[in-house]
């Protein structure tokens, strides 16, 4: 330890921070950290919340447009090539998501009688192989719900197509050959 000696000029020095003064900052930043992180957390959860159902928007979307593009089928469910739902499972493998995420609920058909959707498919099975069926243009209107389900099956989401056969005949015939 040092002695002051008469005439010696008063130097106060910093010796730094007390325990306490350390403690209390300390203590005051964990409050500010402890109120922030929640916060953090939920915007975080929004956010991946978001993603999960902006991804589940894009293969319903996806879905909907492979099965609209595949066209309208007299017998969708007895199609050699899987039918609509086939072709709306293809969907999930723009994110690598499980086929099974997407699947084809219904296909309901327009029934002219009591004009209302019908489980009865107006064309009759024995017609479904052929190339040329005789039916209304109002007769061939589907309605195919998809539904697609995140892979953590929290998010899920559908929407119903409507399709139908509306070439001319003259268009018809000429896609025949």
């Amino acid at each position: 330890m040092r002695r002051r000696r008469p005439g010696d000029e008063t130097v106060e020095s910093d010796d730094g921070y007390t325990l306490v003064e350390v403690l209390v900052s300390l203590a005051l930043m964990g409050m500010v950290i402890s109120s922030i992180l929640p916060a953090m957390w939920s915007a975080i959860r929004v956010s991946r919340f978001s993603d999960t159902q902006a991804k589940v928007e894009a293969v319903l979307g996806s879905a909907v447009d492979r099965v609209s593009n595949y066209g309208w089928h007299p017998c969708p469910e007895t199609d050699s090539l899987g039918g609509y739902a086939a072709k709306a499972k293809n969907a999930a493998a723009i994110f690598e998501w499980p086929a099974s995420t997407v699947e084809v609920l219904d296909v309901q058909y327009w029934d002219t009688t009591t004009k209302n959707w019908s489980t009865t498919d107006p064309v009759p099975a024995g017609d479904c192989g052929r190339t040329i069926i005789s039916i209304t243009k109002e007769r061939t209107l589907q309605r195919v719900t998809i539904k697609v389900t995140s892979p953590d099956g929290q998010q899920t989401n559908q929407l119903d197509l409507v399709m139908g056969d509306i070439r001319t005949d003259e268009e018809r015939d000429a896609t025949l050959g």
